[in-house]
């Protein structure tokens, strides 16, 4: 029905005037259902942005999502996992499928154990390492005795061990409501944006200027994704295109 051609696109619009590399007003990003609006693409069309002379914003960033209709659901409706990464909630603004890695790396010279996230969160303070053990790995997620139930804070106060050599864990962020806010805020600031106000949901003001569109990756690209890694998430962006699709339709046609 979409083809296999078929691109999402996020849209990135103004409501004040730009010059001089200053937008004395709002930068407003409308989602499109992207489902694969992941860190390299988002840093990409950041700096596609600067490109366009948008490196200060005097008012704030705004979130549009409201491209599909969703109906209430939480993460742990299927099977009780909020915390799992294949739990993520659909979403027309879609950021990097509300998930974090954290990579687990022995350091064997300090006896410690180096975390990383793979993308950064405003305002999300991570613990950097554990100490390392050199026992059975076993239950090694269960060891760290991880806390994600602060959404400004993810600790650990357990141990890792040596043995379980290098590992990933992906997970579901404690407040996905918060999640794309807090990643657009560090993005902008990591490519060396300067924003005065906040990052906030908000609906694209009828008097917005489009500055571009930034495609996604093509469909065909996409259901390789979705099939190779068995991504939910992704899948039910899919399915919620084919809706809002044929909604644009209908109202072209009227």
């Amino acid at each position: 029905m979409l083809g296999p051609d078929f691109t999402w696109q996020t849209s990135f619009y103004t409501n004040g005037k730009l010059g001089n590399g200053v937008l004395q007003g709002d930068l407003i990003i409308h989602g499109g259902g992207d489902p694969k609006w992941v860190l390299e693409r988002i840093e990409e069309n950041f700096k596609t942005l600067q490109v366009l002379g948008v490196r200060h914003i005097t008012g704030d960033i705004i979130l549009d999502n409201s491209v599909f209709e969703l109906s209430s659901k939480h993460e742990a409706d299927f099977d009780g996992e909020p915390m799992r990464s294949y739990n993520s909630t659909p979403d027309g603004l879609l950021v990097n499928f509300k998930a974090i890695l954290l990579s687990f790396t022995p350091d064997e010279a300090n006896q410690r154990v180096i975390i990383k996230a793979d993308i950064p969160l405003a305002n999300v303070a991570i613990d950097e390492s554990v100490p390392m053990t050199n026992g059975a790995c076993g239950d090694w997620r269960g060891q760290l005795r991880a806390d994600f139930g602060n959404p400004n804070r993810i600790s650990f106060a357990g141990s890792y061990s040596a043995r379980c050599g290098e590992k990933i864990w992906p997970i579901a962020y404690s407040d996905p409501a918060s999640y794309a806010a807090r990643v657009v805020k560090a993005m902008y600031s990591a490519v060396g944006g300067r924003l005065d106000g906040q990052v906030r949901t908000g609906t694209l003001p009828s008097t917005a200027v489009l500055l571009y569109h930034a495609p996604s990756l093509p469909l065909s690209q996409i259901i390789a994704d979705v099939n190779k890694h068995s991504n939910n998430v992704m899948a039910q962006q899919v399915f919620l295109s084919l809706s809002a699709q044929k909604a644009m339709t209908t109202c072209s046609v009227k």
